[in-house]
């Protein structure tokens, strides 16, 4: 194996022992209900694990919230700011984005989420 496929491992075996579950929703949105008038909504749920935080005060901005959370995950598809991430019972919109792409394929998410 080489380094970064080892690197990608070692991420991998944290999150399994370390991480916390959380449920990832991405969300597809469909066509216009015109009874509601609102977009149908396909979810598609993973339970993954991640690795949550706070944001220290010198990371707070009008941007980022005293109450956002900082979830670290592994996770091999696209993310987009129309999905979710429920953790202990709450759910959490997606703020900010930041992915790391590991050997042309694997992903390491770091989400800003609001309650």
């Amino acid at each position: 194996m080489s380094d970064a496929t080892d690197a990608i491992a070692d991420i991998q075996e944290a999150l399994d022992e370390y991480g916390s579950a959380i449920t990832l929703q991405i969300i597809t949105k469909g066509a216009l209900d015109l009874d509601t008038g609102r977009k149908a909504e396909t979810i598609v749920e993973h339970n993954i694990q991640a690795l949550p935080g706070t944001y220290g005060k010198d990371e707070q901005n009008e941007n980022v919230h005293p109450k956002d959370i900082k979830f670290r995950f592994y996770f091999d598809s696209e993310i987009g700011y129309e999905d979710r991430i429920i953790f202990q019972g709450e759910t959490y919109g997606i703020e900010q984005i930041d992915k790391k792409i590991l050997q042309n394929e694997n992903l390491i998410y770091t989400i800003q989420g609001r309650k």
